[in-house]
């Protein structure tokens, strides 16, 4: 069965996970760089919900609120120039 990602448990194992042939040394290198490369990007994937948390609060902060006047009026002069 794949795992909950969606992409294959194996890029040369069948469905029953028996080939009763050892992946060739090129092959167990590219299924360690993938299962690498799966990591990294869940690592990213909360890396960025966890990001954008931070700024949603951020933006409900009072401090921002009030001084969203003084960012539009700059912005507005910045576009003057």
């Amino acid at each position: 069965m794949p795992p909950a990602t969606g992409y294959p448990r194996s890029v040369s194992s069948p469905p029953d996970g028996s080939t009763g042939v050892a992946p060739a040394p090129r092959e167990v290198e590219l299924e360690a760089e993938l299962r690498e490369a799966r990591a990294h990007l869940a690592r990213l994937e909360r890396e960025l919900e966890t990001t954008g948390r931070e700024l949603e609060r951020v933006k409900r902060s009072n401090s921002w609120r009030v001084t969203e006047p003084l960012r539009a009026a700059k912005a507005k002069l910045g576009a003057r120039r």
